[in-house]
């Protein structure tokens, strides 16, 4: 099954469009969605969001992205099988 994730806005607005995906999805596709999300969250924190109190290195201003993500996979006899994900980021300058 497959899924795929279209978001854009603040590195925080698009980390909580994340987070509710899953709701869109049911049975395989959820259970995909569910294993790559996390690790996109993840992604998008540790290069976009800067920890309160932390200063920036290279001191630039990102004001927002557009992240794109999709995967798919399969199982079978309730073990998990072939999963792929490709994540695409683009950061907007300002």
């Amino acid at each position: 099954m497959s899924w795929s994730i279209n978001a854009t806005g603040t590195p925080e607005e698009v980390v909580k469009a994340l987070q509710e995906e899953s709701s869109h999805y049911t049975g395989q596709c959820k259970a995909e969605c569910d294993g790559a999300v996390p690790h996109i969250i993840a992604l998008v924190q540790q290069n976009y969001v800067t920890p309160a109190g932390a200063a920036r290195n290279p001191p630039y201003r990102c004001v927002k992205i557009k992240l794109h993500a999709h995967g798919s996979g399969c199982s079978g006899d309730g073990a998990e099988l072939n999963r792929e994900c490709a994540v695409q980021i683009e950061t907007i300058y300002q």
